[in-house]
């Protein structure tokens, strides 16, 4: 029987806002998934420089400080078995631009994470041959477009406003954030948590005109071949918006992959 660890993270793309991963965090956790969405801080006390050059540092702190604030939370003894619940490992998911800091984040704390979900993210390719602007236009008028015109109660147009104010809080760390989407390179950092026992997984879309799947299918297929590293890859039917538009198909494969990581990461059991 797996035991399921106490918490999910999840960690939105470039520029989000908490709301961005809400849907996906509700039906995870309808689907049996205690889970949290993590917001990366605008307007910190962070410099200038660090926003420019370190734009996952904010995520990262953002991420520390509300698992701390989980786990130090006087609440958890006015609930039935409260002083029970240990939030001793973590399962992040970072969807596009978040999978960015969740690898900088379990590489800092590789003893408390257990497993990394790299959900239609950056940095799995060559970023020198990552021919990003290209990828905006098909991105825009397939699946951007479509989507705020066919809204609903999860996304309106004023979350579009919030967007662009939520940019600007802070349009240092935007412009980080940005230059980070495009050159930032993790394959050497999965690797290495691979070899310190964190389970990989790594989701892609078909549909998916921003994070093609190409590149990443090709770093999973190397993944795979080493017998030290516990990894999973999972393709899924979905564009880049899949978590917003889809959320519930989304959330279950998030959960199935986990779950199917957890057993790769069981014993195998040896014929006689």
């Amino acid at each position: 029987e797996l035991k399921s660890p106490e918490m999910l993270a999840y960690i939105g793309g470039f520029c989000a806002f908490k709301k961005t991963m809400r849907p996906i965090g509700q039906a995870t956790a309808e689907q049996g998934r205690a889970n949290l969405r993590v917001k990366p801080v605008r307007g910190s006390d962070r410099s200038v420089w660090k926003d420019l050059t370190d734009a996952t540092g904010v995520h990262v702190d953002t991420i520390d400080a509300v698992l701390n604030d989980i786990t130090t939370n006087p609440m958890l003894q006015d609930t039935e078995n409260g002083s029970k619940i240990e939030f001793n490992f973590v399962d992040l998911v970072g969807h596009s631009y978040g999978g960015d800091p969740i690898a900088q984040y379990a590489l800092e704390h590789s003893d408390n994470v257990r497993n990394v979900v790299f959900h239609k993210a950056v940095a799995l390719e060559d970023p020198s041959v990552f021919n990003f602007p290209p990828r905006l236009k098909p991105f825009f008028t397939q699946e951007l477009a479509p989507f705020i015109r066919h809204h609903d109660s999860d996304f309106s147009l004023s979350d579009i406003v919030r967007l662009g104010r939520h940019a600007l809080a802070d349009p240092f760390q935007t412009i980080g954030e940005m230059y980070a989407c495009v050159r930032a390179d993790n394959r050497e950092a999965i690797t290495h948590l691979g070899y310190l026992g964190v389970g990989i997984v790594i989701i892609t879309g078909k549909k998916d005109n921003l994070i093609i799947p190409q590149p990443a299918r090709d770093f999973a297929a190397e993944l795979a071949k080493n017998s030290d590293i516990v990894s999973h890859y999972v393709e899924l039917e979905t564009d880049h918006l899949g978590p917003q538009k889809e959320p519930v198909y989304e959330g279950g494969a998030v959960i199935d992959a986990i779950e199917a990581i957890e057993q790769k990461k069981l014993p195998h059991l040896e014929l006689v």
